[in-house]
Order: C-alpha cells, then structure tokens, then sequence
C-alpha cells in the first residue's frame, strides 16, 4: 500500500507541475484520437488483489483508474508515446511504452507478475 500511496503522490506532484500546459492541449476531436486498449491477465496472489493503472506521458500523469486483475480497459488518448503501469496490492506489476497512431485502436495484453524488490541496502 505505501508504494501505491508513493507512486500516486510523485505522479501527482508531476500533474501539478504541468497543470499551466494543459490549456494548450490540442481538441481530441479533430488531432486523431485514439484508443489503447489493454487485456490485463494475473493468477495466484496477483489474481486476488485490486489493481491500479496509471497512464502517463514523459512526467505527466493523465490517467488513473482503479481496474480489474484480470479484465479489459481502455484509455482514450492523442497520438504519442505513453508509458503504462499497472501495480496490485499484493507486489505485482507489469509497466510497458506504448506507441499510439492517430485515429486507432492499440490492443494490449499485459501479465501482472509480483516482482521481488532488492534486500535494503543493496545486492548482495
């Protein structure tokens, strides 16, 4: 739980940040929005526990969504280069770049795998 609160509170710090660009965004409708949709798949621990994805682009967060762990979603977004991040509750994690063309559809398929952090203080 302190690593989503952690990540929430830097990805925000960077939404704030950036807040004064968002007024120069170009209108959805007439740049080629586009859809990333993602198939998220997880068994064992990272099956049982709630998950949450964050959708940024460079150091800006624009997406956020509580999302299923073994489900399908969606992110309706510009053109461009994102990253995707999905963390659950039990450790589990997957992260993936994500190219976006104007007006389509970019399907995903994303397995959620806990991922063992290093001992403190570093390798040994």
């Amino acid at each position: 739980m302190k690593y989503h609160i952690i990540c929430l509170v830097l990805l925000l710090a960077a939404v704030v940040a950036n807040a004064a660009n968002a007024s120069a965004a170009p209108d959805a409708a007439t740049s080629g929005a586009s859809t990333i949709l993602v198939t998220l798949s997880a068994s064992g621990e990272c099956a049982k526990a709630a998950c949450v994805a964050w959708l940024s682009k460079g150091r800006t967060l624009l997406y956020q969504a509580d999302v299923s762990p073994n489900g399908t979603f969606e992110f309706h977004t510009l053109p461009g280069r994102y990253n995707l991040v999905v963390t659950g509750e039990s450790g589990c994690f997957v992260e993936k770049p994500v190219d976006v063309s104007a007006n389509k559809t970019k399907e995903i398929m994303l397995d959620l795998v806990r991922k063992e952090r290093a001992p403190a203080g570093g390798m040994q």
